[in-house]
């Protein structure tokens, strides 16, 4: 809220959301829900609000986390769920099914068998996706062009990201398509 107030925005613009509470918009059904940004990232700031109006442009060390959150769109008979980063609370999606998975994959085939295993259950295993779309691998400070870059610092992990998402997604007969910057991908059959 601080963020738009910090850019002049009026209240009646302004609308804290509840986790797990549908907000709609038009035909569009979002739920925001609660997660965790990806493991081994202690971040000093992880649930840190911002409490005053932070005016903008702002410098990129006036934000805080604030927390990582999920989405959850659902339209017309369709649903898309939005995993921005690789890690899960557990049981957080139960329940829940998606047509397609948009899911931050970056470091997951560094952590060992055992969480890289739960976070697919938890994640895939739980929501059931056509689809799925990873999210998170390439270097968003890089200008988008027709092939994204990926994170540099992430650049020898990458490829056994894919290979490990790649294997487990054939494994369930999930499509897993990468979505380049000028590319587009058909998200219901």
């Amino acid at each position: 809220l601080n963020i738009g107030r910090g850019d002049g925005l009026k209240e009646e613009q302004l609308s804290l959301f509840q986790p797990h509470q549908e907000l709609q918009f038009g035909d569009f059904t979002v739920q925001v829900i609660a997660s965790k940004h990806s493991p081994g990232n202690a971040l000093k700031d992880d649930g840190v609000v911002i409490d005053k109006p932070l005016n903008q442009p702002a410098k990129v060390k006036a934000y805080s986390e604030g927390g990582s959150y999920d989405f959850y769109v659902k339209h017309k008979g369709k649903s898309i769920y939005v995993k921005p980063s690789p890690n899960y609370v557990e049981g957080a999606l139960d329940g829940l099914k998606a047509d397609v998975l948009f899911m931050g994959i970056a470091t997951v085939a560094k952590k060992e068998q055992a969480w890289q295993d739960k976070f697919y259950q938890q994640t895939v295993g739980t929501l059931k996706p056509a689809l799925v779309i990873p999210l998170h691998w390439d270097d968003f400070l890089h200008p988008v062009s027709k092939n994204l870059v990926m994170l540099p610092r992430f650049a020898n992990d990458t490829p056994k990201d894919f290979d490990l998402f790649i294997k487990k997604t054939k494994a369930d007969h999930i499509d897993f398509k990468i979505l380049q910057g000028s590319g587009s991908i058909v998200l219901f059959k």
